[in-house]
């Protein structure tokens, strides 16, 4: 579990990067050819991915945060245990409810990332090779 926390504190810092420059940077333009609602949906599938990017680690932090268990990123502590004195080896949570929202969101962010990202490797593939569009060099960042 220590690993996945780790992971999870460096991908959000990834994710707040990749937001910040998609703010920067703006929304790619969509190709005209494309029908109106593949349009729809990419913006609803980006947006998701975006949004997911950002609450999967943040809802890990405070399930496990305010679930008394700490995170910690490669051995630095960032939150720290919070250990029952009465039995040690398990957590005092410092706030149950938040933790359990945390974890409800954590646990519906992670099938809406998994949701997104399918959509958006069928989208990048029904691009390139059933419409035989530019679609899928231009995500790869070719002009």
């Amino acid at each position: 579990m220590s690993w996945h926390k780790s992971f999870g504190v460096m991908l959000l810092a990834f994710a707040l990067l990749r937001v910040t420059w998609r703010i920067v940077n703006g929304w790619p333009k969509h190709d005209v050819k494309h029908p109106n609602y593949e349009q729809v949906l990419a913006k609803i599938v980006h947006y998701v991915l975006i949004i997911s990017m950002l609450l999967m680690p943040i809802s890990g932090l405070i399930m496990s945060g305010f679930g008394g268990h700490g995170v910690e990123m490669f051995g630095l502590e960032l939150i720290p245990h919070n250990p029952n004195p009465e039995n040690p080896q398990k957590s005092l949570a410092f706030n149950q409810g938040l933790a359990e929202i945390g974890k409800t969101v954590h646990g519906i962010t992670a099938n809406a990332l998994l949701i997104a990202l399918g959509l958006h490797i069928v989208g990048a593939l029904k691009h390139h090779i059933i419409d035989k569009d530019n679609t899928l060099t231009r995500m790869l960042g070719k002009k």
